[in-house]
């Protein structure tokens, strides 16, 4: 079970009233601390996110409180020195881990894949559910070659047998389906029905597992060793640098690392990057660039893909660092009872003076760990924590 409690600093140019909300009886927000300013806050202008991570009922594998302790303390320890591989989360790929093979099909310009993967069966749902996507399946099973006779199928289906059956929240099936019903077999219109922001995040999807796949690999191959002709984004360098070097979309700079600056220790894996694989965007001109070839092909496209996409539908480009290193990492550890009893003091308790409960040490059973740290932007906290419990990314976690 999870529980999350988030705390946001935002502007708004509307009139806001304080108060809450609730939802079934439970207050889900409170909107307080007002003031005004100058200056509004856009969307992503922020230097990263502050998480206090409570596990509980956890197994350190020692007997003791003081053994547990030190083993907690010295993974978090590492954790800091170390960072971690910045692998985009696993939620860029859907619940059913399929949202880049749709992309791919995209790519490929197999939009009927894509349209059958988006509608395909899916493990866990409602039998009603179930159903109607096996009936969209098996739709043509009893009719021949025939493509007027395959018109009419889809079309009644779609309007009819499939369509009511669909959950209201499934706006993807729906946009599909509304299409399909007066122009069946016309997958690519059916698909760029879909909302144009998930449009774009299959595409993402795909883009993020080919990263995942490359940052992986480099680090495999080459281990944390700097080396020539990788890119660093030019932060913290000064201007000379910075006019002088390859421009991404959106206007990040990066630099090609040379053998002086390797010689001179200007750069290390904290500052390397890997781009997101698009057409107008600089790709490392060694070793690690040509295993975006390699996975391009393992997939069955290449880069020329991505630009015969039209304009609005292009993925912009951009580069992530391959080694993400949180800061204020600390970690303490409690032994509880109460399954539901607070760890972490929220901002609301504070605002309230509401103090954390305390419970009789003879009592205490369970071990629960507090974890805290702060991540820049364009990482992931699920990474992060998975990294941390040397968890696997796999989707069974």
């Amino acid at each position: 079970v999870v529980y999350l409690v988030v705390s946001l600093y935002c502007t708004t140019t509307h009139c806001v009233r304080g108060g809450m909300s609730s939802y079934g009886g439970v207050h889900i927000l409170r909107v307080g601390n007002f003031k005004n300013v100058d200056k509004e806050l856009p969307l992503g202008m922020l230097k990263g996110n502050c998480f206090d991570v409570v596990l509980r009922n956890v197994d350190a594998g020692h007997e003791t409180l003081a053994e547990r302790r030190e083993c907690v303390e010295q993974a978090a320890k590492a954790y800091q020195q170390n960072g971690f591989i910045n692998d985009c989360g696993m939620q860029r790929f859907g619940m059913d881990n399929d949202t880049h093979k749709v992309g791919t099909e995209i790519l490929k310009g197999n939009w009927k894949a894509a349209v059958g993967m988006i509608m395909r069966p899916k493990p866990n749902e409602q039998t009603r559910y179930l159903t109607a996507r096996e009936k969209w399946r098996d739709r043509f099973e009893s009719v021949s070659g025939d493509e007027e006779k395959r018109k009419e199928v889809e079309k009644e289906l779609a309007a009819a047998a499939i369509l009511r059956d669909m959950g209201s929240f499934m706006m993807c099936e729906h946009n599909l389906l509304n299409c399909l019903k007066h122009d069946p077999l016309d997958y690519r219109k059916a698909f760029s029905q879909i909302a144009k922001h998930v449009r774009l995040i299959f595409l993402h999807a795909i883009q993020s597992a080919i990263w995942n796949q490359v940052a992986s690999a480099r680090i495999e191959t080459l281990g944390k060793e700097a080396c020539v002709v990788t890119l660093c984004k030019l932060k913290m360098l000064s201007r000379q640098l910075v006019d002088q070097e390859p421009e991404a979309e959106g206007g990040k700079v990066v630099k090609v690392v040379a053998r002086e600056d390797i010689d001179a220790g200007t750069f290390n894996l904290t500052d390397f990057v890997l781009p997101l694989v698009v057409i107008k965007i600089e790709h490392p001109q060694n070793e690690t660039g040509k295993l975006f070839d390699t996975f391009l092909t393992e997939w069955g496209i290449g880069k020329a893909a991505f630009h015969d996409l039209k304009t609005e539908s292009k993925p912009r480009g951009d580069y992530r660092k391959i080694i993400c290193k949180p800061s204020d990492v600390d970690s303490a550890i409690s032994e509880y009872l109460d399954p539901l009893e607070p760890f972490v003091q929220t901002d609301l308790m504070k605002v309230n003076k509401q103090e954390l409960p305390k419970t009789a040490d003879d009592e205490k059973k369970m071990l629960g760990i507090v974890v805290g740290y702060t991540l820049p932007p364009s990482s992931c906290a699920t990474i992060a924590l998975r990294e941390l419990t040397k968890r696997s990314t796999s989707s069974d976690y």
